[in-house]
């Protein structure tokens, strides 16, 4: 247990000294945060209170970068998919497109799941406990299995009811119900990828991950044009064999990650191992553990809802001005993928030091790796801006040469390419918070933000004399002041109450 400071405000031995607020620059000022949990010793973990700032960049970059990797692996395999089917025509790319809107939601509600998943498995390894950290796993897993059910009972049950919904053509939903049963029916193999990649980051382990996605892109990049136009002997599925190509190829880098847990003998079917034993009665219901991850992925779930409502309300204000700024306004989005990369690795590298060290009653190294990770991602979302602000015309060209969408997507790549800092900062000082058990406070910065401040903000400026500028200043303005409260929120706390009652509850039960 955490030793706490004595009645007489004497630091017993052992327990490190208050640290100045990073963020206030060294004034002088000692943060809410550092005066209620700068207090706890070491307890089996590899770290210090006086961590060198060269040993803290180094684990959150020997983290970030596989992580970064991953996630680019992840989306150009989506790219792969629409490359190859485009040559079926445009009722299988739509077919494909609106598929993709439904299992966004799956991905959602899988956010949060991995979510929750990392910060139980985090602090419990920071604590010492590992039997609790692949408990976690395994109740994320059965969570994982039930969904996944539901989906899949859902896609084949509903695939044409859904697209029809959507507003698709006969045509489309003859080809993309078939593309939706296969994706739902092994929509198992996602999920289980998305929960066993966060088990092993929260480990430490970004490297296996990484390998699994490289090797899934490679075996989906060769499968797309057999299964789909029927080469080499195989049958010619259409959209459909994109469906199974890429069911095959995640299935490949599933097994991959689970082949660096430890199986009923102790071993690892890959050599390595990250110290984790997958048995079967770990997947047997344990209330308080799933509790414990459910309330930290809801949030988490919730939070990539309102940003998706916040763009979908942002293009409805767009398509006011015309075909053209809502087309520029399409690519703003995809290259802002840019920022969102790099930003979700230095998340995941700052929400899983961020929960080991809280596990490991070393809050202040907790603080520290987050601003670390923070300053990492702004640093690269500012390189980003100040390339794309030097290429914005080539850019847009790039998705379409059409001389209004250029002149339109110039001005609003300018306005974006500000506010990318700030969205870096934004998320990463969220998944901190995050690693914590914390997933509120990011969606209250995220809804006052995105929601609050940006939408009621662009549709009064359009309104003026700004006119569709308006809106691209509505997007920076908000973005500040979003990544401005994210740092409050972060130097009020919370995240470290609710990372200190988590890991109570783990030693008490481990």
């Amino acid at each position: 247990m955490c030793r706490a400071l004595g009645r007489e405000g004497r630091r017993p031995r052992g327990v490190f000294p208050p640290e100045r607020s990073d963020f206030f620059f060294g004034l002088g000022w000692t943060s809410p945060a550092g005066l209620r949990y700068q207090r706890g010793v070491q307890t089996g973990f590899s770290s210090s209170s006086r961590k060198d700032s060269r040993g803290l960049l180094r684990e959150v970059v020997g983290l970030a970068l596989p992580t970064w990797g991953a996630f680019t692996a992840h989306d150009l395999m989506g790219l792969v998919d629409m490359f190859f089917v485009g040559r079926l025509g445009p009722e299988a790319v739509a077919a494909v497109g609106m598929s993709g809107v439904v299992f966004g939601v799956v991905i959602m509600v899988g956010h949060g799941l991995s979510v929750g998943t990392l910060t139980l498995v985090s602090i419990s390894l920071g604590a010492g406990r590992r039997r609790r950290a692949a408990e976690a796993v395994g109740q994320s897993l059965a969570l994982g299995m039930v969904l996944s059910l539901t989906v899949a009972a859902g896609a084949l049950l509903f695939s044409d009811r859904i697209l029809s919904a959507l507003g698709a053509t006969r045509d489309v939903v003859r080809a993309g119900s078939a593309y939706l049963r296969i994706a739902g029916a092994g929509s198992w193999v996602l999920i289980m990828s998305m929960v066993l990649g966060s088990s092993l980051r929260g480990s430490g382990d970004a490297r296996g991950p990484f390998r699994a996605m490289v090797t899934a892109n490679l075996i989906n990049a060769v499968l797309d044009p057999l299964m789909i136009f029927g080469l080499a002997g195989f049958p010619r599925m259409g959209v459909a064999g994109s469906a199974s190509a890429t069911v095959v190829s995640r299935a490949v880098g599933m097994a991959m990650m689970l082949a660096r847990f430890r199986g009923m003998d102790g071993r690892s079917l890959s050599g390595r191992s990250v110290g984790l034993s997958l048995r079967r009665r770990y997947l047997r219901p344990r209330g308080l553990l799933m509790r414990q991850i459910a309330a930290v992925g809801v949030f988490a779930s919730g939070r990539i809802l309102v940003q998706n409502f916040s763009q979908i309300a942002l293009m409805r204000i767009v398509s006011g001005f015309g075909t053209g700024v809502v087309a520029a306004f399409g690519i703003g989005l995809r290259l802002q993928m840019m920022v969102f990369a790099p930003s979700m690795g230095f998340g995941v590298a700052a929400a899983a030091l961020v929960g080991r060290y809280l596990g490991a009653c070393n809050p202040v190294v907790a603080r520290r790796s987050a601003w670390t990770a923070t300053a990492c991602a702004a640093t690269v979302a500012a390189l980003v801006a100040l390339g794309a602000a030097g290429w914005t015309a080539a850019l847009i060209r790039l998705f379409n040469a059409d001389g209004e969408v250029v002149a339109a997507g110039t001005i609003m790549l300018r306005w974006l390419c500000l506010s990318f800092p700030c969205v870096a900062a934004l998320f990463v000082l969220g998944s901190a918070m995050g690693g914590g058990g914390d997933t509120l406070s990011p969606l209250a910065a995220v809804l006052v933000s995105a929601v609050m401040l940006r939408l009621p903000g662009a549709w009064w400026l359009s309104r003026g004399s700004w006119g569709v500028t308006g809106v691209w200043v509505a997007v920076v303005l908000s973005s500040l002041a979003g990544s401005v409260l994210a740092a409050l929120f972060f130097e009020r706390g919370r995240w470290l109450r609710v990372g200190r009652r988590v890991g109570l509850q783990v030693r008490a039960v481990g």
